[in-house]
């Protein structure tokens, strides 16, 4: 005897197919591996169910399959899933909004425009970059 309505034992086998969805099979192999409908995977989960809770669980069982199909709970999941999961908004004294790359890509040219050595027109023959601290000193 089943214990979930024809409603709720259509929420089982939407469940089954989306955890576990149909493949296309390749040549030679048994179609009936890839496609869990074939198997009535939803018929043998709902036994396996009513083989191990007792009538407690099993209506615990019957009113989540009641709640998934509720606008209201997709709806509040969904919602929820947005703010947790949403793109993290950086707020620091620099990023203004921005990811800290997007940050250093669109300020990098004001920190080479700073650049001590771009400054430096060298001398023909020498590298803008002193080679010793000597050369620093040196007048």
């Amino acid at each position: 005897m089943s214990f979930l309505t024809e409603r709720e034992r259509h929420t089982l086998a939407l469940v089954c197919e989306t955890l576990i969805p149909s493949l296309p099979a390749d040549s030679g192999d048994d179609e009936r591996l890839f496609r869990p409908g074939a198997l009535h995977m939803a018929a043998q989960v709902e036994a396996a169910f009513e083989r191990v809770t007792d009538a407690s669980q099993q209506r615990q069982l019957r009113l989540f399959f009641q709640m998934i199909k509720s606008g209201l709970f997709n709806r509040i999941t969904a919602e929820y899933y947005a703010l947790v999961f949403r793109k993290k908004v950086y707020t620091g004294k620099y990023c203004l909004g921005r990811t800290p790359l997007q940050t250093f890509r669109e300020t990098k040219h004001l920190a080479q425009a700073k650049m001590l050595d771009t400054l430096i027109e060298p001398e023909e023959g020498k590298s803008s970059v002193p080679d010793s601290n000597a050369e620093i000193f040196a007048g």
